[in-house]
């Protein structure tokens, strides 16, 4: 279960490794262990999850009632335009009994030949001598047997079909976004298009990723395309377009007189209208 909650660096391969083969290889290193194989209620992690499911929920509610109310287009603001990745954070919960940051691993430099006692954040360390003959011997693939598991068990394959399941529902529900209805025809700002194509873009090509890694029948929690140069521009290509977002977002987020944030214009004279509609659906 620490295995699979941490991510491994090899120096060797330089590259991320969270394969069945590296969770056995890492047991000796690790320096705290669960004492269980569930997380405990309370916990750090239990208090993250809580924090979470409870935003997710919070921005689930607000997107549902904007799209029922025929609100969407209206609010849109600075402060809403990353409801949706609050949503995605409702992903946790299928795994939510293990996930876990109670543990710590040995962090083997082999350039000083030292060991570093790490927690998953790195806040502390704890270096003792090691020599490379027996950092060799805990890491030896030749030691190492793996207990193979079926990979595609009905349970497994039940997982990935859910999961793949709801990453689908939310593009459809994106993509809808972008085929307003109703008073959202005439009410559509530069932030708004611009988060009706980010999403799906991000969405649709997150979907096929994780679908590739499935199908290829990868047993790590690293994506198999982490390393690859096109994942890498993908990316980046979000980190901008996030970034792109938010500055127009900034600059077109204006304040109705009943409180109500906005990126609508000034000249189309609409606050007097969300304000109507937000008080109506209120009450």
């Amino acid at each position: 279960m620490a295995a699979t909650n941490a991510v491994f660096w090899t120096g060797r391969d330089s590259k991320w490794d969270g394969s069945e083969t590296m969770m056995v290889r890492s047991r000796s290193l690790c320096t705290s262990l669960l004492s269980k194989s569930r997380i405990r209620p309370l916990s750090g992690s239990s208090f993250q999850t809580m924090i979470v499911t409870l935003q997710g929920i919070k921005a689930m509610r607000e997107l549902i009632e904007s799209l029922i109310n025929d609100k969407y287009g209206l609010t849109v603001a600075l402060p809403t335009v990353f409801f949706p990745l609050a949503v995605l954070g409702l992903f946790r919960l299928a795994a939510v009994l293990w996930l876990s940051d109670d543990y710590g691993y040995m962090d083997v430099d082999a350039r000083e030949d030292t060991l570093e006692t790490l927690t998953p954040s790195r806040t502390f360390s704890e270096t003792v001598s090691y020599s490379s003959e027996a950092r060799l011997l805990h890491l030896s693939d030749a030691l190492m047997s793996v207990k193979r598991y079926p990979q595609y068990l009905l349970r497994t394959a039940l997982v990935a079909l859910l999961f793949l399941a709801r990453l689908a529902a939310y593009l459809v529900l994106a993509a809808s976004l972008f085929l307003p209805t109703g008073s959202n025809v005439n009410f559509f700002a530069a932030t708004t298009f611009s988060l009706n194509l980010f999403y799906p873009y991000f969405l649709f090509l997150t979907l096929v990723i994780v679908l590739m890694h499935i199908l290829q029948g990868h047993n790590s929690t690293v994506l198999s395309a982490l390393d690859i140069l096109w994942y890498k521009i993908y990316t980046f290509s979000l980190y901008i377009l996030a970034s792109a977002i938010m500055i127009i977002a900034a600059l077109e987020t204006g304040r109705t007189p009943c409180g109500y944030y906005t990126t609508l214009p000034l000249y189309l004279r609409t606050d007097s209208y969300i304000c109507m509609k937000n008080e109506a659906n209120f009450n």
